[in-house]
């Protein structure tokens, strides 16, 4: 009889115990996947010497002038292909993979033709 007693004493402080605790595992679980965006904010910025016309896969198309910038746009996270075509029709390309907890993104093409991808 003294062992029927005990587990109908411990069985209820067990379940207590389990409930208390299961709460922070959630919390710790979902931490990682809750720091990456879905989406990142970009910015384009032409340093190159000509004019440039810049598209990023079917998001984002647009003419800059010499030392343009371009307003804020957002893309989904994942690869993306960036071409450039300067006035003097050179073709520059880059691919970037969008991923992380950094949201705000510059892509800057140097005077000497490169792209580049920064964090802002």
């Amino acid at each position: 009889m003294k062992v029927t007693n005990n587990y109908r004493g411990t069985k209820p402080l067990i379940w207590l115990l389990i409930l208390a605790i299961s709460p922070f595992l959630g919390v710790f679980s979902c931490s990682k996947t809750a720091s990456e965006p879905e989406k990142y904010q970009i910015n384009v910025q032409n340093n190159y010497f000509e004019p440039v016309s810049v598209t990023i896969d079917g998001f984002f198309s647009e003419n800059f002038t010499k030392e343009g910038i371009s307003n804020t746009f957002f893309l989904p996270k994942g690869k993306h292909l960036i071409v450039c075509t300067t006035q003097s029709r050179l073709k520059i390309e880059n691919s970037v993979t969008l991923q992380g907890s950094q949201e705000r993104i510059l892509i800057s093409i140097t005077p000497k033709g490169k792209i580049v991808i920064a964090q802002q």
